[in-house]
């Protein structure tokens, strides 16, 4: 389950963990919530940015890949946006919206990609405000890290 206080507001600062109670099919077990705020702020969009080694190379092929998917549908959401590399490399050509639980990456997608029509938001998919429809919607590398539960119940809503 993701860990958050009950009572959060939009930008407030929550914890970056997700606690996997018992252990899904094929997972190791933990004793501690992994803290998603242990990774450097932008790290994974210094690693696309490099444009070098394997990693990086990973990162663009994915990206390439859902932008062609997202095609010239105008409004993106994008859940678990990290530091923002999937939006800011879309481009003017839409609106996008980002939300992560973790409130350094956010920051970081705010200093370097939001603009008039990208905005970035530091909180769980369910304190998100209400906005208007989107066109589509990604969720690149986000599903593994949810437990079995939250993932099924994701992939319905």
């Amino acid at each position: 389950m993701l860990v958050k206080s009950t009572d959060s507001t939009v930008g407030e600062k929550l914890s970056a963990t997700i606690d996997l109670e018992a252990p899904a099919a094929g997972r190791l077990e933990h004793d501690e919530p992994f803290d998603y705020t242990t990774i450097p702020a932008g790290h994974y969009d210094r690693v696309y940015r490099r444009r070098r080694g394997i990693q990086s190379k990973w990162h663009h092929l994915k990206f390439e890949r859902v932008a062609q998917q997202i095609g010239d549908r105008r409004r993106v959401l994008d859940l678990g946006c990290g530091p923002g590399t999937l939006l800011g490399a879309l481009g003017d050509g839409h609106e996008c919206v980002g939300v992560d639980i973790t409130e350094p990456q956010i920051e970081y997608a705010n200093q370097v990609y939001a603009g008039p029509n990208c905005s970035f938001y530091a909180c769980a998919l369910q304190d998100l405000p209400e906005l208007e429809p989107f066109d589509a919607v990604s969720a690149i590398e986000v599903i593994e890290h949810l437990p079995s539960e939250m993932a099924e119940a994701t992939m319905r809503d």
